[in-house]
């Protein structure tokens, strides 16, 4: 992560600042505030470009019936992709009661009743198990634990958005998902650093950021594991905020039922063998 975006993220809100904005995404009003935005507006729209170019079914014109924006905030990157086309039905949730509004006024300000549903839910907890995926993305909380030691530290301490203490909201997400997705359903989660144990950001003397037990990606390969999710891949992809994004990327289905092929210069494609 930069500087840059980091600067755009976290922004100061007070009741003038913070008040209801609207993004569009292909004829789609997405209404937030900014204390709600966890750089999805940002990413909302990379997102779709990677489905579009690194996903082999969406590259050939086919949509997944349902996709879920786990930790959806206002929705950027669900709404934009049932905008693209790309998915046929939308479903939404996160805790905060404050992002529900933002969704519910979404839903109605386009005409969506018929094609998005959305719940207030700690986690999974509020999804009904009568819902099904067969698409799930998410931008969640990329750290594990901030240093105490670095200049954000007081800043971001208590700030939803970028946190996961000791990986529980990943981990109850990987352990539970599985029974919400039908066969073959993909799971694609844009991280940051899945690999590093330290996250160092440009710019701040190399004073660690977040500080992890270990790569990132080894503690969620479990949870995968212990969910009956196989682990498929990690595919990166281009931003212009100084950093590359990475896309985890996860299926409930038998090992090598997915697998990625190197385009060269580091581009992968998903597709699906069986």
């Amino acid at each position: 992560m930069s500087r840059s975006l980091d600067s755009q993220l976290f922004l100061p809100t007070n009741a003038i600042t913070d008040r209801m904005r609207e993004i569009e995404f292909n004829g789609i009003k997405v209404a937030y505030r900014r204390s709600l935005d966890g750089n999805g507006s940002l990413f909302a729209p990379l997102i779709v470009e990677f489905f579009r170019n690194r996903v082999a079914s969406v590259g050939s014109g086919q949509r997944f019936e349902k996709a879920y924006e786990w930790c959806s905030g206002p929705g950027f990157i669900g709404f934009a992709l049932l905008a693209a086309g790309i998915c046929e039905t939308l479903c939404l949730a996160d805790i905060n009661p404050r992002a529900l509004e933002c969704i519910e006024r979404t839903v109605k300000r386009n005409g969506l009743e018929d094609r998005v549903t959305y719940y207030l839910s700690d986690n999974l907890t509020a999804i009904p198990d009568s819902e099904r995926f067969d698409l799930v993305v998410s931008n969640p909380p990329w750290f594990y634990q901030i240093n105490p030691a670095h200049p954000l530290y007081a800043k971001l301490r208590d700030d939803l958005r970028p946190n996961d203490p000791g990986w529980k909201l990943h981990g109850d997400f990987f352990r539970g998902i599985g029974k919400h997705l039908v066969d073959g359903g993909l799971v694609c989660m844009s991280e940051n650093e899945v690999h590093n144990a330290n996250v160092v950001l440009p710019g701040f003397d190399g004073v660690p950021y977040d500080i992890r037990p270990r790569p990132a990606i080894d503690d969620w390969k479990m949870m995968m594991e212990e969910g009956g999710l196989d682990y498929v891949d990690t595919l990166f992809f281009s931003t212009p905020y100084g950093f590359d994004g990475e896309m985890v990327v996860a299926a409930k289905a038998p090992h090598g039922t997915y697998r990625t092929s190197d385009l060269g210069w580091g581009r992968k494609v998903i597709t699906r063998t069986v």
